[in-house]
């Protein structure tokens, strides 16, 4: 189980939410990498349940992030 930046707890949150869970890879703007680490990740994991994204080399926030559809997406929807 990957628990780097505290994700354990929101895996079993959005394991219980989902019944057909499909990842998403999404993405946003690297200028916002220049807000302290705490709020990007607050905002992602307690609002939105998404799970951030590091380097596993350095730990850095990248501009990413994964999220979880409860079945399927059309591909040319989501971006």
């Amino acid at each position: 189980e990957y628990t780097g930046l505290g994700e354990g707890t929101l895996l079993a949150e959005v394991a219980n939410l989902v019944e057909d869970p499909k990842p998403i890879l999404g993405s946003f703007e690297s200028t916002f990498l220049e807000l302290p680490k705490p709020v990007l990740t607050t905002v992602m994991k307690k609002h939105q349940r998404y799970f951030p994204v590091v380097d596993p080399n350095s730990d850095e926030l990248l501009p990413a992030f994964i999220t979880v559809s409860n079945g399927p997406t059309d591909d040319e929807v989501v971006r």
